[in-house]
């Protein structure tokens, strides 16, 4: 979207005589173009609280602790590089590459890691590459608790 802003700058600068119309469709693709930068950022700030959650949870685990949290699928392939973690709790519905593809990427880079996909969806209503992704488990939001997490195989 440079060229859109290159060429808006171009035009409020008055260095393009540009017909009305041209100028009332620039004007209109950077106002798209804005509302697509705020529903990014929203996208992020929608999964914070379930973080909180889960933060709370883990550390009702003796032995257990967090070592790092991802907003999108792409910080989580990031944070595995740097954080090595033996399990990942991973949302399936991440802004970016989501949590199901992420799933791939992690495991196709460290194999020992195990991966819990964690969602709202009902078991039955799940996308059908959460099945072949390579996730330990899924378990929904609601039922996420510190006993349900003690009983994975870690």
């Amino acid at each position: 979207m440079s060229a859109l802003r290159d060429a808006l700058e171009r035009v409020a600068a008055g260095g393009v005589a540009a017909d009305p119309e041209v100028v009332s469709m620039l004007f209109r693709l950077r106002q798209e173009e804005s509302l697509a930068d705020r529903l990014t950022a929203r996208e992020r700030d929608v999964l914070r609280p379930f973080r909180s959650v889960a933060r709370a949870l883990i550390r009702l685990l003796p032995g257990w602790r967090v070592v790092g949290e991802a907003a999108t699928g792409e910080d989580a392939l990031d944070l595995v590089t740097g954080g090595r973690p033996t399990m990942i709790l991973m949302d399936i519905n991440l802004p970016g590459i989501n949590g199901i593809e992420a799933t791939r990427h992690i495991l196709a880079e460290s194999p020992d890691v195990k991966v819990v996909l964690v969602s709202t969806y009902a078991a039955d209503d799940l996308p059908p590459d959460a099945g072949a992704c390579g996730a330990l488990a899924y378990i929904r939001k609601d039922d996420l608790t510190p006993a349900l997490l003690r009983a994975l195989p870690v």
